[in-house]
């Protein structure tokens, strides 16, 4: 259709060449100018200009206007050189008719001198503007507003040219030029803080660059209104400043304002619109939601595309953004086509030896480095200072931005000793534009950390360790006080690097200087479950806050978190197309939500993170055990994985480090015995009348001249420890359980401020077991009917009853899914005697097992699950480790024979849908079922599955398995941990090591040390 109309248009315009004068096209030209309509504009521009020349009226104001008309068409088009052209043509008439002193010539001078710094062409803009300046000085007063418009130009193109002093001079004098004619309340005066803000941004001093964008906005709030898009403009600006200064959550507030302003003035599809959204995709980037950005810079490029074509640089630089991104998520494919479609425009419309062109060499630099690609690297980057040195000087900004890029190539090409001299230069460089806390910063830190470290200079290695880990703690506690959730993981992502450098540089280090090792662990405290000690803060700080309308506010997220969850468990093709909108508005209610809560300003403290304050809190005969988890080469790119021991007592001056296994060999215990979990545990842990000490080898007798026999052993684990039953660890004719009190804790943190361990007499309890889990005739029946757990919580029950504590069973079809979620959460203890599940991850090598070993035991979970139906996708093959983690409820087959459960709940209670429930009333729950520790392990934040759900949604205390349980043995487990509890008396950890204890002195390890407690 766009094509018809083309050809019609052009037919229409042949007819006219034949019957219209020179004023016929300049009307219409004025007319298409004035609608919008460039294209048109230009076509008929064009037109009179032709005619003009053809009758040579080349000197006079009528043709000076005919080509200044043309500009906006060139610009829109991204042409900024037929901009500088036809306005060289046009101020060669006007001088030719009526002389250079005039204002005319002066205004089309500076417009001329706009589009040579478009160029790249600042020595010939420069010149430009210097001949204005001294024309205003022999003509206008010197309060005349005229000489600021020129002294504006002229600061802005030094500061292009980073000449930073004369830059300054220049707008400064502008601003008090236009305080002293025009006012301080004026669009111009406005425009004049706007260009030092700029400067102050460009030099580094962010205070100063706020100042004048805050005055900047409001003036123009004042004059030109809050949907003004030059209004809109600072707020983007003021948005850009927070984020050079690491405060994410202002810069947000104020991208979103400017995004805001645009959309509701009808200009999403403007040009402004899409600097908004690379605003924004940059925040992303900083808080290493690489996703998100990658969705903002798509939508710039977009705009641009529509806006300004596909050979304009404005473009070029958006797909650049997008190649960014798509580096960041480790689409190196895609993120190399992005950027040679940058280096191509650039090349196109400015060529070779362009400052822009530069910036693209620079990011195909940064790409083919992280590619090992180094003589690829070294020749982009090696052009792109050529250019900055021949533009700007090797003292300017530019030239020396691309210092740690070099330093860090040197480095991996083995280089030392320019090595050195770069990183040297890259970080004087930055701590002289950047305030201390700043990302860059931190980076500059922690890669020079580690070239000295691998280069011996361990002195100098630990400062730049330690200014590092400075920036980073701080920027967690800034940025962790108003992100989402997922904003979160990635960022723990990319600080997780600098955790785990130190801990592998603790290794190399602490010998010479012991203290290190306090540093690991006050560092390691704070690290571990970071993100869960983030989630369930808030949680609390919103709950007990007595605010209804931050209740409210919560209430509202929580039921948008459920409708995501059920939505996520079905296929793509099937999930409500309101899906996205719904993330959105989810995300924006936990960003308030953080924000409101606070909860980091108190936690994140020295002292909630000390070794000092865990040492403090240990009785006579206690211990404290961090476990780490490190590459042990990470300093030469190798892949050695240890695992260290941090032990604090009462009188150590230090925390002891000490080197304990290499990850494969703790892998290949496990990996060389094949079979059911029954076959695998007598393997690993072996039996009642034989103990296997392997796993003692590795994990404790390397630590136990520190341990004294009879000791409390408070221990924290990290990476596959997580899977070990330390209880059952056994030595010849011991077990660590015999010797010591062994007490799981997810972080050592927490000792001294645990929750209460006693139980209250005015209790509740919620059973749950005989569970049905067909309700009709199925194809596969996953998981049986297990007769020992309705005898189990009949015999709880009786317990219970006994000791007149309130309870109510849910068994048989009763035990539904819905049934469940709304008991839980007035409960204050709930035993679940059911299947348990954890599916390992869909990306990783796995077989299925037989898990029958004989005819006299059945098991409490099935890992192998069904091969079709609704589970088959939604929990088998899930990406989300809290998908695929959970509890088997009445009519769960269902799952493994039907494709959808549109309008109910699908009988299994998966990790994800118990982390939205509220379960901050419960003390205890008892997770007697398979499987239920186990999950992925995500680095510091350890495990991901029921476990992390249940905390995560309140409970104080879980017990929970490690592989799966026979029935009949777990019952008598179960009735004998109840009868400490509660017949007793005895408080959960007591009992619990009771029950324990009771059962080892009757079975195999494989019936009684699967059962974990952790607080």
């Amino acid at each position: 259709m766009k094509s018809i109309y083309l050809i019609a248009f052009l037919t229409f315009v042949n007819f006219l060449n034949a019957q219209k004068t020179w004023q016929d096209f300049d009307r219409l030209s004025q007319y298409h100018l004035e609608k919008g309509h460039l294209d048109s504009a230009k076509i008929f521009g064009l037109k009179q200009i032709e005619i003009l020349e053809s009758k040579g009226k080349i000197k006079d104001t009528i043709y000076a206007n005919a080509c200044q008309r043309l500009v906006p068409s060139f610009e829109n088009e991204g042409n900024f050189k037929e901009c500088y052209n036809y306005l060289n043509k046009a101020r060669t008439a006007i001088a030719e008719s009526i002389g250079k002193k005039n204002d005319k010539y002066r205004r089309i001078s500076l417009e001329m001198g706009h589009y040579l710094s478009k160029l790249g062409e600042f020595d010939a803009a420069l010149k430009l503007y210097l001949e204005l300046k001294e024309y205003d000085e022999q003509i206008f007063e010197s309060k005349d507003p005229r000489r600021a418009q020129t002294l504006k130009s002229l600061g802005i193109v030094y500061l292009d040219m980073n000449q930073f002093d004369k830059a300054y001079e220049n707008l400064l004098a502008a601003k008090n030029i236009e305080a002293n004619s025009t006012g301080k309340e004026t669009a111009d005066y406005a425009h004049s803080c706007f260009n030092l803000g700029m400067y102050f941004t460009v030099v580094g001093d962010y205070d100063k660059a706020l100042e004048n964008y805050k005055e900047t906005k409001a003036i123009r709030a004042k004059v030109l209104g809050k949907t003004h898009p030059d209004y809109a403009a600072v707020c983007s600006n003021i948005g850009g400043i927070y984020r050079l200064v690491g405060d994410y959550q202002n810069a947000l507030k104020y991208g979103r304002e400017n995004l805001e302003i645009l959309e509701n003035t009808g200009r999403k599809n403007h040009f402004d619109y899409a600097i908004g959204m690379a605003n924004l995709g940059q925040l992303y980037v900083k808080i290493n939601n690489y996703e998100k950005a990658l969705e903002a810079y798509r939508e710039e490029k977009e705009i641009l595309k529509n806006v300004l074509g596909e050979e304009h640089l404005d473009y070029a630089y958006a797909c650049g953004d997008v190649g960014l991104a798509q580096m960041k998520l480790k689409n190196y494919d895609e993120a190399q086509k992005a950027y040679e479609l940058q280096r191509e425009i650039m090349e196109k419309v400015v060529g070779t030896e362009n400052t822009n062109y530069a910036y693209a060499c620079v990011s195909l630099g940064v790409l083919n480095f992280y590619l090992e690609n180094n003589e690829e690297a070294l020749d982009y980057y090696e052009k792109a200072q050529e250019i900055y040195k021949n533009k700007f000087g090797v003292e300017s900004r530019l030239y020396s931005r691309n210092f740690l890029n070099l330093a860090m190539l040197y480095d991996q090409m083995k280089n030392n000793e320019k090595a050195i001299v770069y990183f040297d230069k890259a970080i004087s460089s930055r701590k002289k534009k950047y305030s201390w806390n700043h990302p860059k910063l931190a980076y500059s830190f922690l890669r020079a950390h580690q070239f000295y470290t691998r280069k011996g200079d361990l002195d100098l290695s630990e400062n730049y360790l330690k200014e590092n880990l400075k920036i980073n703690k701080a920027r967690i506690k800034k940025s962790f006080s108003f992100t989402t959730e997922q904003e979160q993981v990635n960022y723990i992502k990319n600080v997780d690097q600098s955790f785990r450098s130190l801990y592998a540089f603790s290794n190399i280090r602490k010998e010479k200087n012991p203290e290190i090792t306090a540093v690991t662990y006050d560092n390691l405290l704070m690290h571990k479950g970071l993100l869960l000690k983030s989630s369930t803060r808030m949680r609390f700080a919103i709950l007990s806050s007595g605010d209804p309308n931050l209740i409210q506010k919560y209430q509202d997220w929580m039921k948008f978190r459920k409708k995501i969850t059920k939505e996520q468990s079905k296929l793509l093709s099937k999930q409500n197309k309101d899906l996205k909108s719904w993330k959105e508005k989810a995300d924006q209610l936990e960003r308030e939500l953080a924000q409101a809560s606070s909860v980091f300003a108190d936690e994140n403290s020295d002292q909630s993170y000390s070794w000092k304050k865990v040492q403090k809190h240990l009785k006579k005969n206690e211990l404290a055990i961090e476990f780490v988890r490190f590459n042990a080469g990470m300093f030469e790119k190798k892949d050695s994985v240890l695992y260290a021991a941090l032990i604090v007592n009462q009188s150590c001056e230090y925390p002891i480090m000490v080197n304990l296994f290499k990850e494969k060999d703790l892998v290949n215990i496990y990996q060389d015995v094949t079979g059911s979990d029954f076959v695998k545990s007598n393997s690993i842990y072996g039996s009642k009348k034989k103990k296997n000490s392997a796993l003692y080898k590795l994990i404790w007798a390397p630590i136990e001249k520190y341990i004294p026999k009879g000791s409390k052993v408070y221990y924290s684990p990290d990476g596959i420890l997580h899977r070990v039953s330390f209880a059952a660890i056994g030595s010849k004719d011991w077990y660590l359980s015999d010797n010591y009190s062994i007490q799981l804790m997810s972080t050592t943190a927490i000792i001294g401020n645990e929750t209460q361990m006693n139980l209250d007499d005015n209790l509740n309890a919620t059973l749950i077991g005989g569970v049905k889990y067909n309700s009709l005739k199925v194809e596969d029946e996953i998981w049986s009917y297990l007769p020992g757990t309705s005898e189990e919580i009949n015999s709880i029950k009786f317990i219970l009853d006994k000791n007149k504590i309130s309870n109510k069973i849910y068994s048989d079809t009763l035990a539904s899914e819905e049934n469940i979620k709304k008991a839980l959460p007035n409960s204050m203890i709930a035993h679940i005697s059911t299947h348990g599940y954890f599916y390992p991850d869909p990306d990783e090598l796995w077989k299925n097992i037989e898990t029958t070993v004989d005819s006299t035991l059945i098991f409490r979970g099935n890992s192998r699950g069904g091969t079709r139906g609704f589970g088959y996708y939604s929990l088998l093959k899930n990406r989300n480790p809290m998908m695929r983690s959970g509890l088997a409820l009445a009519k769960a087959n269902e799952v493994w024979n039907l494709e959808s459960f549109p309008n109910q709940e699908d009988g299994v209670l998966t990790a994800r849908e118990v982390s939205n429930l509220e379960l901050q009333k419960m003390k205890l729950v008892v997770l007697s079922a398979c499987e239920t520790g186990l999950g992925d392990i995500n680095g510091a934040e350890g495990v991901y599955g029921l476990q992390r759900a249940f905390k995560i949604a309140g409970v104080n205390y879980i017990v929970m398995s490690l592989w799966q349980v026979p029935d009949r043995e777990t019952k008598e487990f179960m009735e004998i941990l109840y009868d400490n509890l509660i017949s007793k008396k005895l408080n959960i950890r007591l009992a619990f090591e009771k029950t324990q204890n009771a059962m080892k002195s009757k079975y195999d390890p494989y019936f009684w040390a699967a059962f974990v407690l952790i607080e």
